[in-house]
């Protein structure tokens, strides 16, 4: 009987790390930025800059379009596998900065 207790917390809490697992990724491959850009330097495939949040973090960001240096935009995309640079899949004018 006791061995049927522990299987049975062993199980749900196995379950509970994979959900929040799944929703801990969707977290952070679906992310939305807003803050300014600079340092933009071009690539052979695109354009490297830096990208500042509201909470100040600074993020390196990809993206294959030129952005204006020092204008504030609302980015989406996503990190690299290893966190190290952003991806930018859409990248708008934020409109009260317009």
């Amino acid at each position: 009987m006791n061995f049927d207790k522990y299987l049975l917390l062993g199980i749900s809490l196995f379950l509970i790390f994979l959900i929040s697992a799944f929703i801990n990724e969707e977290k952070i491959t679906n992310q939305k930025e807003i803050g300014m850009i600079f340092d933009v330097s071009s690539s052979s495939n695109g354009y490297i800059f830096y990208f500042e949040n509201s909470k100040s973090d600074i993020i390196k960001c990809f993206y294959s379009i030129k952005p204006q240096e020092f204008k504030v935009y609302c980015i989406e995309g996503k990190y690299s596998k290893d966190g190290s640079i952003f991806f930018i899949k859409s990248m708008d004018p934020y409109p009260l900065f317009d």
